[in-house]
């Protein structure tokens, strides 16, 4: 609580998250709080995070004003100010209680869709012409007609079939990107496979309501590092979100450390974690029904010198005539990022396509 107090400058070397943490706040903040939400949110390693990737805004903080907490309060404040300009009334928020600074204004916000996530993706699809199973060899130039400029690129598929367009986005996975132009653009496909992923299972458990003691008051729980775990986090779906189990019974899904690794099965996933979670939350007997994936790679980590490299991706994309990219390895892992991203992807292309009319 003291560190409003305090003056400090980040060091010139980017730092690790936990480098920070410790030095900001101590090794109990760090392995009780930072290193089970950053463990959920990001699947993250709070030592290998790089600040300067994933939390500039706090670096920025503390090199302008010298304390987390005074940086958030007049970041705050300025965002107040800006919102009263455009006429809201003095402080007064739209549910009519008074604005104030929250600790979780800092955390994504947990959101679904009434039929799941899947809504997303199957509602584009509907929107787009998508061709299913159509694997991608590789990407290519395009070849060009009599002498003529660059014509754009050619996309090869696996099954022979070529595909040639003047505009190409790709929006995939970094390591996805980096595999279908390891022959075109060498340095940045080399960029793109640097980027590490994290592997993640995921556990869904059903259980009967008089099955599970504990009242599932709440989103669920995050476990630290330290406690040596399989489970890093468990949502209580059904106390999140209406229609998500059937009267009378509860839906839990957990997020599961190292058990992509060769030596775990989905058997083994699944009873490590129902036996964590029973013991947690005093769950008696085994689950009514439960399902488990398993991704080798599934999100981007944002570790030491990522900022660096997106600058150095970014950079080499500027010489690729008609080439974009979009995805989570780039600005931020949320939906909401990612949309963000694809909008301004989307911005560039079409100013591109007017550009080339004209």
């Amino acid at each position: 609580m003291g560190e409003v107090f305090g003056h400090s400058h980040p060091p010139e070397n980017e730092e690790t998250l936990a480098e920070f943490v410790e030095r900001k706040f101590g090794v109990e903040v760090l392995e009780n709080l930072v290193d089970p939400i950053v463990s959920t949110v990001f699947l993250g390693d709070c030592y290998k995070m790089g600040m300067d990737s994933a939390f500039p805004a706090l670096v920025e903080w503390e090199r302008r004003h010298g304390s987390l907490m005074r940086g958030a309060i007049r970041t705050w404040r300025s965002k107040a100010h800006k919102r009263n300009a455009n006429g809201s009334s003095s402080g007064v928020g739209r549910n009519g209680r008074r604005d104030s600074l929250r600790l979780t204004d800092a955390l994504p916000a947990l959101g679904s869709f009434r039929k799941g996530m899947a809504v997303l993706p199957e509602r584009v699809a509907q929107e787009l012409r998508i061709r299913h199973g159509a694997a991608v060899g590789c990407v290519d130039d395009a070849p060009s007609d009599q002498g003529a400029a660059k014509a754009g690129w050619r996309v090869r598929l696996r099954d022979g079939e070529n595909i040639v367009t003047r505009n190409l986005v790709l929006a995939t996975p970094a390591y996805a990107a980096a595999e279908v132009l390891g022959g075109s653009v060498p340095p940045l496909a080399s960029q793109l496979e640097s980027i590490e992923y994290a592997p993640m299972s995921a556990v869904s458990s059903v259980y009967e309501r008089a099955q599970v003691a504990n009242s599932l008051n709440g989103f669920g729980f995050m476990a630290p590092r330290r406690e040596g775990l399989n489970t890093i986090c468990t949502f209580w779906n059904s106390s999140l979100f209406r229609g998500r189990a059937p009267e009378g019974r509860v839906l839990l899904t957990s997020f599961v450390r190292g058990a992509t690794e060769e030596s775990k099965d989905e058997i083994e996933s699944m009873d490590a974690v129902e036996y964590e979670n029973a013991r947690a939350l005093g769950i008696a007997g085994k689950s009514v029904d439960r399902v488990v994936w398993q991704s080798p790679r599934a999100l981007p980590q944002y570790n030491v010198h990522h900022a660096r490299r997106v600058a150095e991706i970014e950079s080499i994309l500027r010489t690729v005539p008609n080439l974009s990219l979009a995805g989570n390895y780039l600005r931020g892992r949320a939906i909401g990022d990612c949309v963000d991203v694809a909008f301004r992807v989307a911005e560039e292309v079409g100013n591109r396509l007017r550009s080339e009319q004209r």
